[in-house]
């Protein structure tokens, strides 16, 4: 087995976007937006309600329902905003608590979320203790469209076939294709996301799972296939559809869809 203990994955800095939010008040507001589609953000969240691996009830019936929480900020006027940081740095600006969790997200994401009809925030503000640049709400209304076609690492809606994520480095080396063989070999899974999560200066990985089989006997199996990669990091897994499921994939490729 091969045990990963040292897998030291690239921190996130987005250097080229706190460059670009430095030049906004000399009207660099077109490469601030260019380097924002391309940003991956560190997002402040809890995950409350999930089990890993599941456990059955009383009947046997395996129930995984996990809740993702976004923390706010709340302005003195009494308006809200999500908050995203460029790096841990910015992120120990604010506050890191014992099981709070940030998970990674781009611009489509923190579009899917503000610009649905009963989101009550303003926006997201970036660096809220340092740069401070807020993107409002209205804003990503009207640039969505736009927001869809550009953002090439992020796609909106159901995926085509042949719209998987690029395996880009950043997750453990050969641990996605191990988990599309084993999904391909299994038949079970429709399709499977997978995404990392941040806890202080520590990785994890959260994988969410469309299946025709009891999760029960599926997810333990596919944490084996990921085992060996894993080092000391932890893969979360919990089934699509499920209220976390849908607000973590969003704009988010597939590392895998079954063949019809």
């Amino acid at each position: 087995m091969n045990n990963n203990n040292n897998i030291k994955l690239p921190p996130i800095t987005n250097k080229p976007l706190k460059d670009a939010m430095l030049k906004l008040k000399q009207g660099g507001e077109q490469e601030f937006i260019q380097e924002l589609l391309k940003a991956r953000l560190l997002c402040p969240a809890m995950i409350e309600g999930m089990n890993t691996p599941p456990v059955p009830d009383a009947d046997g019936k395996v129930k995984l329902e996990g809740k993702l929480k976004l923390f706010v900020l709340n302005a003195k006027d009494g308006k809200s905003y999500l908050m995203a940081f460029t790096d841990m740095e910015e992120l120990k600006k604010w506050r890191v608590q014992e099981k709070e969790q940030v998970v990674i997200w781009g611009l489509p994401q923190y579009t899917g979320v503000l610009t649905k009809e009963d989101c009550p925030h303003e926006g997201f503000v970036i660096n809220p203790f340092g740069e401070n640049v807020i993107v409002h709400r209205e804003y990503l209304k009207k640039m969505k469209n736009n927001i869809m076609q550009l953002s090439k690492p992020f796609v909106f809606g159901a995926p085509k076939e042949e719209e998987l994520m690029e395996d880009d480095g950043t997750f453990p080396a050969g641990m996605i294709q191990a988990l599309r063989d084993y999904m391909e070999q299994s038949g079970d899974v429709i399709k499977a996301y997978l995404l990392d999560m941040v806890k202080e200066d520590e990785q994890d990985y959260l994988m969410v799972v469309q299946t025709t089989e009891n999760p029960k006997y599926l997810f333990p199996c596919i944490n084996n296939a990921a085992e060996p990669y894993l080092g000391d990091k932890k893969l979360n897994i919990v089934p699509y559809g499920t209220e976390l499921a849908n607000a973590v994939i969003q704009g988010k490729k597939p590392i895998f869809i079954k063949k019809r």
